[in-house]
């Protein structure tokens, strides 16, 4: 058996043919896993934002729903379509174990619903300290708000809501559309009934 000058076996050098085909595939694996990664990154940040644009939609329906249940009258002066109109609603209700003024409003600059809630009495026109935007500003894209027949003949309310995922600029709107949920929703006041009736009467 040959043996070399330093006394060590005989081995073939690796070339750099090999050398480079070994760097080769070990990038084009590296490129796969980075890609996997960024895929599967971008797939949970969507799906965290849908998640958190879906508990948005929910807060923002169910407090609505559960003050308008407590609805005694809305608040149609000194003009009718002041404090009832398709961007805001106002009206005295029994809610959080009291009577008051709650008044929803829509602000489609800010792109935020806001629930506004004052004491009986007190000035509409002032937001006073319990003003809250359902953490939402920003992602609220249209709150509509229309009565079943007229503000006069309130008995139901018909309630239109879209949010977006996250918060988008104007100027990167054209890049980053967001997604987006919508709602179509119809709330009825405890005190009062439909117009309409369901039951059909009894032929002879």
């Amino acid at each position: 058996m040959s043996r070399s000058v330093f006394g060590y076996s005989g081995r073939r050098a690796v070339s750099l043919m090999e050398i480079t085909v070994v760097a080769a595939i070990s990038s084009a694996i590296l490129g796969s896993a980075m890609m996997i990664m960024g895929r599967t990154g971008r797939t949970f940040q969507k799906g965290s934002g849908m998640l958190n644009t879906q508990v948005l939609l929910d807060s923002i329906t169910d407090r609505l729903q559960n003050d308008v249940r407590g609805l005694r009258s809305l608040v149609l002066e000194p003009d009718e379509t002041k404090y009832c109109n398709a961007k805001t609603l106002t009206f005295k209700a029994f809610a959080d174990g009291k009577n008051c003024v709650i008044k929803y409003q829509f602000d489609p600059e800010k792109k935020a619903l806001y629930r506004i809630v004052k004491e009986p009495g007190g000035n509409l026109d002032d937001d006073g300290n319990e003003k809250y935007d359902f953490h939402g500003s920003g992602q609220v894209i249209m709150a509509f708000f229309e009565p079943s027949n007229s503000w006069k003949d309130f008995r139901y309310l018909n309630f239109v809501l879209q949010v977006n995922a996250d918060f988008v600029k104007e100027e990167d709107r054209a890049k980053k559309a967001g997604s987006r949920l919508a709602v179509v929703c119809q709330f009825y006041p405890k005190s009062l009934e439909p117009l309409s009736s369901f039951v059909q009467p009894k032929k002879n």
